[in-house]
């Protein structure tokens, strides 16, 4: 018990008043923003290894990440589409972490690109992406970028690339699956009469 005192004491005399209210409130929001992404899986994984890899990278499912965000399945399609049109037999997309719904993904690999290459009936999808934190970016969680951006400089952590594995489907299937999320969004309406 008197060393819980002895922290107590240490806590209130000596580090809160070097605190400034914006300065706790900004390392207070800091930590729930930590402690909420980390209710997810994959942003755990990529926290811990943020802190511990020492770069190594990460390699994650390409399928799961594009099956599972159904505004990258669209955007994914459009993009094989047109580069057919076109004659094209390879591409690259760049995906927004904003058009990410899942928080598994969201707050993990945040932006991505999907680099894909169209052979005859098949193509073959991989995705990349840098897990690193930006010096006062213009977002909602600057402050979490900040401070980790500060633990980057100091040696403390270690940006890393994640990968996702090479994934080969085709084109009708890409579409079929599309269309089939559609529709489960779509309302049912004999339910509403």
């Amino acid at each position: 018990m008197k060393t819980v005192s002895t922290f107590d004491l240490y806590l209130w005399n000596l580090f809160v008043p070097k605190l400034s209210e914006e300065s706790f409130k900004n390392r207070l929001v800091c930590l729930l923003a930590v402690s909420y992404i980390s209710v997810y899986k994959l942003p755990r994984k990529c926290i811990l290894n943020y802190f511990k890899g020492k770069g190594s990278d990460m390699v994650i499912d390409s399928d799961e990440v594009i099956m599972n965000n159904q505004e990258v399945l669209n955007q994914l399609t459009e993009a094989i589409a047109s580069s057919k049109r076109n004659g094209s037999t390879a591409g690259s997309l760049r995906i927004c972490q904003t058009d990410i719904h899942k928080p598994n993904y969201k707050y993990s690999i945040g932006s991505f690109t999907i680099n894909y290459l169209i052979h005859d009936e098949s193509i073959e999808i991989t995705i990349k992406s840098g897990y690193h934190f930006q010096l006062n970016p213009d977002r909602l969680t600057r402050h979490l970028h900040s401070w980790f951006y500060s633990l980057t400089i100091k040696g403390h952590a270690e940006s890393f690339e994640i990968k996702g594995n090479p994934w080969t489907t085709s084109f009708p299937e890409l579409l079929a699956v599309k269309m089939k999320k559609k529709a489960e969004r779509q309302p049912k309406l004999a339910l509403l009469i």
